[in-house]
């Protein structure tokens, strides 16, 4: 049942890595889009500028240093997920196996009780 759980929450937990690292590259997208617009309605850009081809190539504008962050984590994701998605499933069936399965009781559990000394009241 502990495994059960462990690849239960190791699907849930690369779902959402793929979601939310998705949307960044949407926004991401949309940003540069949106700025390349502007750059061009401004003439700051050759006129026969295809925005759909030329996009990803290298075409002068500068982006913040979070922009490269996230594109750099996109980058990193798309790159290496074929490693990091049995990467996640392993790290949580590991930590599925370092837990006890539950209801079960064991052994040393079962052990008659520790006997505790009972103190006078008298005895200072």
């Amino acid at each position: 049942m502990r495994y059960l759980v462990a690849i239960v929450v190791s699907i849930a937990l690369i779902a959402a890595l793929s979601f939310s690292i998705d949307q960044m590259g949407r926004t991401l997208h949309q940003h540069i889009r949106q700025g390349l617009l502007a750059a061009k309605e401004r003439g700051e850009l050759p006129a026969d500028f295809d925005l759909e081809s030329e996009m990803f190539t290298d075409f002068g504008m500068e982006l913040s240093e979070s922009d490269m962050f996230r594109a750099g984590i996109v980058d990193f994701w798309m790159a290496y997920r074929a490693f990091l998605i049995p990467l996640i499933v392993i790290l949580s069936l590991s930590i599925a196996r370092c837990f006890p399965a539950t209801g079960k009781v064991s052994k040393t559990s079962a052990s008659a009780p520790i006997p505790v000394e009972s103190q006078d009241e008298s005895s200072p």
